[in-house]
């Protein structure tokens, strides 16, 4: 997959990683496909079948129990939490393998929440 150098050239990353900018010295962004932002966000939001729902603040809540200072605005649920989860993806990260730390407690948060859903 092409990664896009800060020369503007493209530039083949190993390992399947996922497409995102890069630099000679570091990674800037890893970015993915829209309908996989969307398909995250609606499992975040609980708009996917065996998620649990959240509503305006426990999508706030999610965020907190993720370490970030993130609060619903009252926007749509799932454009919203797209919007934050390409945000996080640009931070920074050790490789073009490795999201950020911020992105992986995302997941294993959702994991959380997915495990008390299917235990209720």
């Amino acid at each position: 997959m092409g990664c896009f150098g800060s020369d503007g050239k493209t530039y083949e990353l190993v390992l399947g990683a996922p497409p995102c900018k890069v630099s000679l010295n570091r990674i800037v962004v890893m970015k993915w496909k829209n309908r996989n932002l969307r398909a995250l966000a609606h499992i975040v939001c609980g708009d996917a079948e065996h998620f649990r729902y959240r509503s305006s603040s426990y999508i706030t809540e999610f965020f907190e129990d993720c370490d970030l200072d993130y609060v619903h605005d009252g926007s749509t649920r799932w454009a919203w939490v797209a919007s934050k989860l390409e945000e996080v993806l640009a931070l920074p990260h050790p490789n073009p393998s490795v999201p950020p730390d911020a992105f992986i407690r995302i997941i294993r948060t959702t994991d959380v929440w997915w495990n008390a859903a299917a235990s209720d």
